[in-house]
């Protein structure tokens, strides 16, 4: 009886985890801005391609005049991966912060399989986001992935970004498209490749349900 409903408390965790919803998504990111001091703005900045944008606003600084800095956040994050950071920067000038498409509460498309239309969407998806604002030019923050596509902007919109600030950018390698072809790979591996890369690279902790939060937790608080 006691396994039983061990087994019925996982499951129905797992099943509820796996799925994601707007509702959830919204109540994690008013928890986590609930850290937050200094008052703030969000709203959706909805672009000419038709994407969603999440964005949030600040700005106690007293001047509307200063150039703008706007936080770009790295891989698997979000507008709340700033949150230690909103109030100090808002204090000093006008601060923007949003989430990319495919993260957090903006737009999930689906990407091209080329790396490098992938990137041409998502530095689009941030020009036409600036459009919408009327931002004019602005201090371009990149953490991570974000710092990657930051500089990618800036070398497409070099007009647009008055300093450019790169926080632990990365990015990829060119493809070596005869790699595979130059080792001797066992079939065993080349068919577990072939399975893995039709996933998101986030599907694993995902698909871990309850119990990816807790490696998760456990992983970053070693990290420290």
């Amino acid at each position: 009886m006691i396994s039983e409903l061990l087994a019925s408390y996982w499951f129905g965790g797992w099943l509820r985890w796996v799925p994601t919803s707007n509702e959830m998504l919204r109540a994690a990111e008013e928890k986590i801005l609930g850290y937050v001091r200094n008052t703030y703005r969000s709203w959706f900045v909805k672009t000419k391609s038709g994407d969603r944008i999440r964005t949030i606003f600040m700005n106690n600084s007293e001047s509307d005049d200063k150039t703008p800095i706007v936080l770009v956040h790295g891989m698997a994050g979000g507008i709340g991966l700033w949150v230690q950071n909103l109030d100090a920067l808002s204090n000093v000038r006008p601060l923007y912060a949003f989430d990319l498409i495919g993260f957090g509460r903006s737009t999930r498309r689906k990407f091209p399989s080329n790396a490098d239309d992938s990137e041409k969407e998502f530095v689009n998806s941030i020009e036409e986001w600036r459009e919408e604002v009327g931002v004019d030019k602005m201090i371009l923050v990149g953490h991570s992935l974000g710092g990657f596509l930051s500089y990618s902007y800036s070398i497409h919109y070099p007009e647009r970004v008055k300093h450019l600030i790169l926080v632990d950018p990365w990015g990829f390698p060119e493809r070596d498209v005869d790699f595979y072809e130059k080792h001797d790979f066992p079939l065993w591996l080349k068919v577990v490749r072939q399975i893995m890369i039709t996933f998101n690279p986030l599907s694993g902790l995902r698909a871990a349900g309850p119990f990816g939060k807790k490696d998760f937790i456990s992983y970053a608080s070693n990290s420290e």
